[in-house]
């Protein structure tokens, strides 16, 4: 789409007629293009019928939900094969690495943790409680 707009000419006087013919596209085709995820369209999820061929659709969210949770678990177990299994206990210190977005408005040699925090309680699910100066962070 952005290719779309990009190679089209604006030319002659009507330049807002031009540029409305274009958007109707654009909004014709992300209404219409079926997500790979959940094979349905955002048309067929709002309205139960297909745009193009004037037919109803039927929607199974069950399974839409089932696959989207599928699709997470795949992920998370992804995401965790690299973390090193660790057992927190109270007492111990942790850095907290701070994100990208946290260190672009600070000087390029700053540090990019904050820390160390001492660990106040571990609760039954492996999550660590740790103290900042005057609030509590987990």
């Amino acid at each position: 789409m952005g290719d779309m707009l990009r190679m089209m000419t604006f030319s002659g006087t009507d330049w807002f007629q031009d540029m409305q013919h274009a958007l109707d596209a654009v909004a014709w085709a992300v209404r219409t293009t079926i997500n790979p995820s959940i094979k349905h369209s955002p048309c067929h999820l709002a309205f139960h019928h297909d745009m193009i061929f004037h037919q109803a659709v039927t929607i199974n969210w069950e399974s839409i939900h089932a696959e989207r949770q599928k699709q997470l678990s795949t992920s998370n177990k992804k995401e965790n094969q690299s973390r090193l299994p660790k057992e927190y206990t109270p007492g111990d210190q942790v850095l907290i690495i701070l994100d990208a977005d946290e260190r672009h408005s600070q000087p390029k040699m700053a540090e990019p943790t904050q820390g160390p925090f001492i660990i106040t309680k571990v609760n039954r699910n492996g999550m660590a409680l740790c103290t900042f100066s005057t609030f509590s962070h987990t």
